[in-house]
């Protein structure tokens, strides 16, 4: 409406005058009431179109939500910032259009909007959610990064599990704004003062013990190499005035932005875009070690069970953040030094053809800048992820809680932190505290070898930890990593980095292994997979695949670290479990295999193919990807050599068909000869369809996702297409109902694949009441209904999603929430060992 806005009351007759900003109040009257508007003002004024009063007052921020549970209220409509924060070509900025108002006559800009806001979609589904516990309960959490490229900020959001099981709609907290209301008080000259935040300097020595390992993130802490690095050496050279201020800038001081000149605007979140990290939760110590093999141990979960836990989020403003899990406020961060040349460049201006200016000068020194390119770059991009090691002070062992990560696409790096220690860490910045929590950084200048590491991690089920995480058979404990891709030499390598770190002078020389699969140029390890064969705790054999498609196994089984290298050789070479191919075409493997046991013996392992690091990688229609399960057999069973097979020629092919509907069948089921045949495979059916995130096995079921690129006739596929699957592993169909049926020609199939929305996913068991309870229609028998903060009623009633005698797995995605019920069995199977003959 346009002008000011009067209006009267009409009760039985009688006229009352009531204030003007009444009209849109809840009046509770026993009686009819009756309003009469009248426009004054100006009078010439022209209605906008109804829909774009709709796009404004249904499109809006109406608040912020505080760290004390109480809101920041926006005013309405008066605060333009509640409902146009984007221009029509989607830069930042406002232009008097509602953000929610998309042109129908303007079918670029329409595509624009629209495009922006499936990438949204996409962008959200980029990581796995983070999850408070690896058994859901009531009053749980999960964590939902998200992250917008053209604002260059990312988020946390908390969303927790109400009484029934179900996650509510509305989030808890949001970590960018909690961060912002934190520092809100820069303007005064606080810079971020209140914040723990530290860095480092390569890794301790001895030998300079004051400019090396870790320091407080401020300027005056830093020693003089590391200056260097942010000034002369820095990709944008800085002189330390302005060096100075990208500390401040990343500490939270927002005094200097300004939208077309100054530095890059961050508005009411200053957390930077949390990308393809997956966010990991640092529990008490909870390990399964047993007294015997692990000493202490029992000692010092007892003497932590009480410790608070973190929500870990990498983000690229150049920080790995340690939350509160339950209240959002950051406790802790972390600078990785390896990034401390790139610093000048987070608060750069994006996508501009101006230089990044302070007043009158340029804020870099170079002739020309180097500008990040108006979308998001890399630093802190990797997932990190916590567990319980036992270290060595020198002296003695003791255990300690570590947290672990890397650069991913930001660089190519490790490095760790001792993080179990609570009141340390929110004192971080004084006395020697830096230098107590940086234990080390391992980097591409200790080892070529080491390329970016970009793979997601899931916990082991022999330890109850980070699947790296493990305890060699040589008594160290260690993490298991792939070299990753691009490395400067091009191997596929396994590397084994002692937690203990590097020697007193800060170097890696006999400080750790690797063991070179592939000495070829072009190719990298992916996530390792390990086995406890004996069950003794300890790493005896691993699984990892490579760029070029291979399946490596490694015999990790001796005491001594020189003895360890590839299982299967022929002579000195190295020999894969199996090479994925199609046809001539090696298929990469960028994730984690899964294993299980048959009854027959042996191991079966599973894995999927399909590469995305680079534009080039993803789509590519040109070859299908694969899913393979090969059995790795035991030296006594038929059929076995010393050689593994080589390629698919032993494996049964599986015919998995999409339906119009989105749900992929199975077509031919016929049982597998394990006597003569060494697995199955099948080709993923979709164009460009490729396996990205890890797949999971939990009580026997097999669980992946996929993506893949969508029609190219549809201008608004900016994210792909997302199918999941649940098959069992061993057979290579479904063999349980558990994501429905799909009947074609009168037979019914049950489903292998369905149509999906998260891009990945976490598995948990639910110990919620979410697979016994179903929603319902308010008034219905049994339905109970409850009205949340926000006025938000949710109705639910018991119900039977999981028959009695079940327990259920809950795949929890950042949209997705889908319930799977498995029958546990009595007792484990009698193993069959095909061709095993019994002398008379």
């Amino acid at each position: 409406m346009v002008g000011s806005i009067d209006n009267a009351v009409t009760n039985g007759g009688g006229a009352c005058r009531i204030h003007k900003n009444d009209y849109c109040h809840v009046q509770n009257k026993d009686f009819q009431i009756k309003l009469r508007f009248r426009m004054t003002g100006a009078e010439d004024a022209v209605l906008k179109d109804p829909l774009w009063y709709a796009a404004k007052y249904g499109n809006f921020t109406s608040s912020t939500k505080k760290s004390d549970g109480t809101y920041n209220n926006l005013s309405l409509p008066s605060d333009t910032a509640s409902w146009d924060k984007l221009r029509a070509d989607g830069t930042p900025g406002a232009d008097g259009t509602p953000d929610g108002y998309y042109l129908a006559r303007r079918p670029d800009l329409l595509e624009a909007q629209l495009r922006k806001a499936l990438d949204d979609l996409a962008k959200n589904s980029n990581a796995a959610p983070a999850v408070s516990s690896a058994q859901l309960q009531s009053d749980g959490f999960k964590y939902i990064a998200k992250f917008d490229s053209t604002s260059v900020e990312g988020n946390i959001e908390a969303y927790q599990v109400d009484s029934l099981g179900y996650f509510k709609d509305a989030y808890e907290w949001r970590a960018g704004q909690l961060l912002r209301e934190r520092t809100s008080n820069i303007t005064t000259g606080d810079k971020g003062e209140s914040r723990k935040i530290i860095t480092n300097y390569g890794n301790a020595s001895s030998a300079a013990a004051s400019t090396t390992g870790g320091f407080a993130f401020r300027w005056d802490s830093l020693p003089a190499d590391y200056k260097t690095q942010m000034t002369s050496a820095s990709t944008n050279k800085l002189d330390e005035t302005n060096a100075a201020l990208v500390i401040d800038y990343m500490r939270g001081d927002q005094t200097k932005e300004a939208a077309s000149t100054g530095l890059r605007v961050r508005g009411d979140n200053i957390l930077g875009p949390v990308v393809n990290a997956t966010p990991s939760i640092q529990e008490r110590p909870m390990a399964t070690y047993g007294e015997t093999q692990f000493p202490g141990y029992r000692t010092f979960a007892s003497d932590n069970k009480s410790r608070a836990k973190l929500l870990w989020v990498a983000a690229n403003d150049g920080m790995l953040h340690a939350f509160n899990p339950t209240t959002g406020a950051e406790v802790f961060a972390y600078v990785p030094g390896a990034v401390a040349n790139r610093l000048a460049e987070i608060p750069l201006q994006r996508g501009t053809t101006g230089r990044t200016r302070l007043g009158s000068a340029n804020f870099t020194l170079d002739s020309v800048e180097t500008q990040p390119t108006g979308t998001v770059w890399p630093y802190v991009d990797g997932s990190p992820f916590s567990g319980d090691v036992m270290v060595s002070n020198g002296t003695t062992n003791v255990w300690k809680t570590y947290t672990f990560g890397t650069l991913g696409r930001g660089g190519k790096a490790v490095f760790a932190l001792n993080t179990g220690d609570m009141p340390m860490l929110g004192d971080a910045e004084s006395s020697t505290n830096p230098a107590s929590i940086f234990k080390w950084q391992f980097t591409s200048d200790d080892d070529n070898d080491l390329g970016h590491i970009v793979y997601d991690i899931l916990a082991s089920p022999f330890s109850n930890q980070a699947q790296p995480i493990v305890k060699l058979n040589n008594g160290k404990f260690a993490l298991l990593l792939g070299n990753g891709q691009k490395s400067a030499s091009g191997k596929s390598v396994l590397f084994i980095l002692y937690v203990d770190g590097p020697d007193t002078t800060g170097s890696w020389t006999g400080r750790y292994s690797k063991i070179v699969a592939d000495s070829g140029s072009g190719n990298g390890m992916s996530a390792a997979t390990w086995i406890d064969s004996d069950g003794n705790g300890t790493a005896d054999i691993a699984y990892a695949g490579d760029l070029k498609g291979n399946l490596w196994k490694f015999d990790l089984t001796s005491a001594t670290a020189s003895d360890w290298g590839v299982a299967y050789k022929s002579g000195a070479t190295n020999l894969p479990l199996i090479t994925a191919k199609n046809g001539t075409t090696a298929l990469p493997i960028t994730t984690a295999p899964e294993f299980t046991y048959p009854p027959f013996q042996g191991l079966i392992i599973t894995f999927g193919t399909g590469n995305a690091f680079e534009a080039g990688n993803y789509p590519n229609t040109a070859v299908s990807q694969r899913i393979y399960s090969v059995w790795d057999r035991p030296a006594f069973a038929a059929g076995s050599s010393t050689l593994p097979p080589s390629d698919a020629s032993t494996l049964v092919s599986r015919t998995y068909a999409r339906q119009s509907g989105g749900s992929v069948i199975v077509t031919n089921g016929e049982s597998i000869d394990w006597k003569t045949k060494d697995g199955w495979y099948f080709n993923l059916p979709g164009s460009s369809e490729m396996v990205l995130s890890d797949p999971d096995i939990q009580a026997g079921v097999l669980a992946f996702t996929t993506v893949m690129a969508q029609a190219s006739n549809n201008v608004c596929a900016a994210k792909p297409d997302v199918a999941s699957y649940t098959i069992d592993p061993i057979t290579g169909k479904p063999e349980r109902n558990v994501q429905g049926t799909t009947i074609v020609d009168s037979t019914t199939y049950l489903n292998a694949g369905v149509t999906g929305l998260d891009q990945k996913v976490r598995i948990v068991s639910d110990r919620t009441k979410r697979a016994f309870t179903k929603k319902c229609r308010k008034g219905d028998p049994g339905c109970t209904c409850t009205t949340d903060a926000n006025g938000v009623e949710t109705c639910k009633k018991p119900g039977t999603e999981c028959p009695a005698g079940t327990s259920a797995r809950r795949k929890i995605g950042q949209s997705g929430d889908a319930v799977f019920c498995y029958r546990p069995n009595g007792r484990m199977q009698w193993r069959e060992i095909p061709g095993l003959r019994t002398d008379q």
